[in-house]
């Protein structure tokens, strides 16, 4: 880029390294100076479609959603039939709310329409009147509004099919990569507060124009939203300060599950539809978590199961004998794909799977990865880092601590910026070597220390111990897959866990589905929330110690 901006700062320097000396600069740390400026942005920076990480495992319910819509053949008055427009429309339908400007327009559309309408019905209440026959034309959205990353998925709710799904980073990062940081960047601060809620209303209203073009549905006929996110992330959707989540005794002003008219929160459906926001547990624990719950059927196990998400903020939720417990601890972004060198998000240029190997005919190690999508790889996302640690570790490239030893490799660089070459630059998207630094294993150890850690209080909180537990579910968006066997190595899961795991994908999103097509899956949930006991995890004595023996890799069996 050419112009004049501010200077770089120590953490950005740390992030890009050399890349700094050929004109790179993160924008969420740089000011421009000047009046104009050429700004060229790299292909692996720019917005791609992601993929299988933008859906997860869903138990399948029965469809029954809140709206519905009938389309009605109406009797025109007579001076022998003189009942109300209203009466006339609603006869046999046991409905008693009607929002004002429906009753003030529907003398105009029910002559003008030759009185043969279709009324949206959301339980006892009319929501809109429509010419015609219109009763395949009702839609719903199904909201993920991560730490990280804003999800959502566009259904039809006559068939609960989806129709579109569409991503995008959540804007709120600017102000603070984990939810502490935006706890303190609104603190004492109604304007602040604001802008992070019209930050993230504004990317929402942005998806939904997005997967409405894709599929010529209309905006007015979309009239549920179901949304989840932990319980920082709903507060700033609604604009309700979340400052006493910031400090002892961590309590959010609600957990219970709410529901608001679309224009009233900012959201742009049918004005008279609906946003339910899920239920949370307690504390950081909220309808992110809740949801996943649902999408797994973690409550109906009939063993002793688990489900783990990984993500900016580690969540785990244990059933035991119908007794459900959950915690969460900061886990960081890096195994979303934010923190380290060349990490991405499960997009197209994603490598998302790495295995190395000791070439007997190069003498050096080699290297097999595969790229969602296909194509050269841009960066590495979080399964692929899982496999990474894994393997260096088994080889002996890294040791317990992640540094990296006095191995013979052309791929180890050990100047000023200790690296790991994954692909070199003449493969790769950017031109660039793709490679593993030291600061990005750091990073994935505190992360992968997190979500060890809080498994470990909540396990000890349900009288379990690892063997116990017949069933695991990892979640989370960080990837297409996982394998199992590489997150036992590197301490993320037990290894007496690795034939009981399966990898459910964002569960968030597939909860939060059902939520919107059935309303016997909205009451599970509220279930769920209610029957969790949750774990504060800083209120207890052993996290710290086990905290820190968990920012070792395991020590490995020898033969």
């Amino acid at each position: 880029m050419s112009g004049t901006f501010s200077d770089s700062g120590l953490s950005e320097r740390r992030v890009l390294g050399d890349l700094i000396l050929n004109g790179f600069r993160l924008a969420c740390q740089t000011r421009l100076i000047s009046d104009e400026a050429l700004i060229e942005i790299p292909e692996q920076s720019i917005t791609i479609s992601y993929k299988s990480m933008d859906v997860g495992f869903e138990k399948p319910y029965d469809l029954s959603p809140l709206v519905r819509k009938h389309f009605l053949k109406i009797p025109p008055p007579s001076l022998e039939d003189q009942r109300p427009d209203l009466s006339r429309l609603l006869n046999g339908l046991e409905t008693l709310r009607i929002p004002l400007r429906v009753l003030r327009a529907l003398p105009q559309i029910l002559r003008e329409c030759g009185w043969e309408v279709t009324a949206t019905l959301r339980n006892n209440e009319l929501l809109d009147v429509e010419c015609g026959n219109k009763e395949g034309e009702l839609y719903g959205l199904a909201i993920d509004v991560g730490t990280s990353r804003i999800v959502i998925h566009l259904l039809n709710l006559r068939n609960g099919e989806t129709l579109a799904i569409a991503s995008s980073p959540n804007p709120q990062q600017v102000f603070g990569s984990d939810i502490m940081s935006r706890i303190a960047y609104v603190s004492d601060s109604v304007e602040r507060l604001d802008v992070l809620r019209q930050s993230v209303i504004t990317s929402i209203n942005e998806l939904i124009l997005r997967v409405s073009s894709k599929t010529d549905v209309r905006p007015e006929n979309i009239y549920e939203v179901v949304l989840v996110g932990n319980n920082v992330m709903t507060h700033l959707l609604l604009g309700v300060n979340p400052s006493n989540l910031g400090r002892a005794p961590y309590v959010p002003v609600f957990t219970q599950g709410l529901e608001f008219r679309s224009e009233e929160i900012g959201v742009r459906i049918n004005p008279n539809g609906y946003v339910y926001v899920g239920p949370g547990v307690a504390g950081f624990v909220g309808g992110d978590a809740v949801a996943g719950a649902l999408a797994v059927g973690l409550g109906e196990c009939e063993v002793p199961c688990i489900l783990i998400d990984i993500g900016t903020n580690a969540e785990v939720m244990i059933n035991n004998d119908g007794d459900l417990y959950a915690a969460s601890a900061p886990a960081g972004p890096a195994f979303e794909g934010f923190g380290t060198r060349h990490g991405l998000k499960a997009v197209d240029g994603a490598i998302s799977k790495i295995f190395i190997y000791f070439s007997e005919d190069s003498g050096d190690y080699e290297i097999r990865y595969e790229v969602v999508g296909g194509g050269k790889p841009l960066g590495i996302c979080g399964s692929a880092y899982i496999d990474a640690l894994a393997h260096l570790y088994k080889h002996g490239i890294i040791n317990e601590r992640g540094r990296f030893r006095n191995v013979v490799s052309r791929r180890l660089k050990k100047d000023k910026d200790q690296r790991f070459v994954v692909v070199w630059g003449e493969e790769s998207g950017t031109s660039e070597d793709i490679a593993i630094y030291r600061e990005d294993i750091e990073s994935l150890l505190l992360a992968k220390a997190a979500v060890a850690s809080v498994t470990q209080i909540v396990l000890r909180e349900a009288n379990l111990t690892f063997e116990d537990v017949g069933k695991v579910f990892i979640a989370g968006s960080f990837g297409t897959s996982l394998n199992v066997e590489n997150a036992a190595v590197i301490g993320l899961i037990h290894g007496s866990w690795v034939n009981k795991t399966v990898f459910v994908g964002n569960t968030a999103i597939s909860g939060a589905r059902l939520i919107l097509k059935s309303s016997i899956a909205r009451k599970k949930a509220e279930e769920i929330a209610r029957k969790t006991k949750y774990v504060e995890i800083s209120a207890n004595k052993e996290f710290t110690k086990i905290y820190a023996e968990n920012l070792f890799l395991p020590t490995r069996k020898t033969s």
